[in-house]
């Protein structure tokens, strides 16, 4: 989970720090027992909040909020071109490189890495464990922490990746190392893998270009369950229950259409290749009526505006 990201010049992002952490002295009192939810327990003791949004006035930054985490995914997971992704702030030109420097809690540890880059190579990668370095590359000096070398991979050998994987021969880094090691070396050690892993699959990043329809949303969360489409679903409609929407379970139903016949509006289509069927996938939700009675109500058509938009978008 994240706990902070620092964001420095990228788009109309001059310098930001955002913290996820629960920010209240204390915790409120028999917050356990609580149907809305304050925080979450996280690793390394830390409370990070469930749930943010960002406002603001047109044009005033939220989408680059989002961009920039797509940014350093494309760099870390696709080693993407840095001159593509490099966007500074064309109207401040108070830093010449951009920097990402998130913070996210893996099981009871934090980790802290942190990349600067231009649009012609990256400047500075580092990755902190618990505060710990475990690798840091300067202008392609690179210091290794003794924990993650081993008889395979010697300081020699990581060095030599670094040089002949992630640099262009001219003393200049073009590819992050977590992104070499993470998709050519998984067996180097198990904290860089499971770093990479998170960036890869743990931590996913949606625009308003790639909106995720609510029943894929679904098989996303479900990969992290073993496939279990139904835990997915449980834990989907946890969240929106302690966040005071009165729904108290999903429901979606799949089933194949003939080569011609049309979905009904308001459902999902989902396509299977090779073999080109095609199901229509529709989405129900269940409330209690006044009188307590358990109640299966169409999401599309009878749920609000908000909630049917915001968690869903129909084809």
């Amino acid at each position: 989970m994240l706990s902070s990201i620092l964001i420095r010049n990228f788009r109309s992002i001059l310098e930001l720090r955002l913290d996820f952490n629960y920010g209240e002295g204390k915790a409120p009192n028999r917050y356990q027992a609580q149907e809305i939810l304050p925080f979450l327990d996280a690793g390394n003791k830390q409370r990070l909040v469930p749930c943010a949004a960002f406002f603001g006035a047109n044009a005033s930054g939220k989408t680059n909020l989002v961009k920039a985490f797509l940014a350093l995914k494309r760099l870390v997971c696709q080693g993407d071109e840095l001159a593509e992704v490099f966007e500074p702030n064309l109207l401040n030109p108070k830093f010449e490189d951009s920097t990402f420097a998130p913070d996210f809690i893996l099981g009871p540890d934090l980790y802290t890495y942190r990349l600067t880059f231009s649009g012609a190579s990256i400047g500075e990668e580092t990755l902190l464990k618990n505060g710990k370095v475990m690798f840091t590359i300067r202008q392609l000096q690179a210091e290794f922490a003794a924990e993650i070398l081993s008889a395979t991979y010697s300081k020699e050998k990581l060095a030599d990746i670094l040089r002949v994987e992630c640099s262009d021969g001219k003393e200049r880094q073009l590819k992050p190392f977590l992104h070499r090691i993470g998709l050519g070396y998984p067996g180097l050690h198990p904290d860089l893998k499971n770093v990479f892993d998170y960036w890869l699959g743990g931590l996913k990043v949606f625009t308003n270009d790639l909106p995720l329809p609510f029943p894929f949303s679904v098989d996303v969360l479900a990969a992290a369950h073993g496939n279990d489409r139904t835990k997915a679903l449980d834990e989907i409609t946890d969240v929106i229950r302690r966040l005071d929407i009165d729904i108290i379970r999903f429901q979606i139903t799949e089933t194949e259409l003939g080569p011609d016949e049309p979905a009904e509006r308001g459902m999902y289509l989902r396509h299977y290749q090779p073999t080109g069927a095609r199901h229509a996938m529709d989405i129900a939700t269940t409330h209690k009526d006044v009188d307590g009675k358990l109640t299966l109500l169409n999401f599309i058509k009878h749920e609000s505006a908000g909630t049917s938009t915001h968690i869903s978008r129909p084809s």
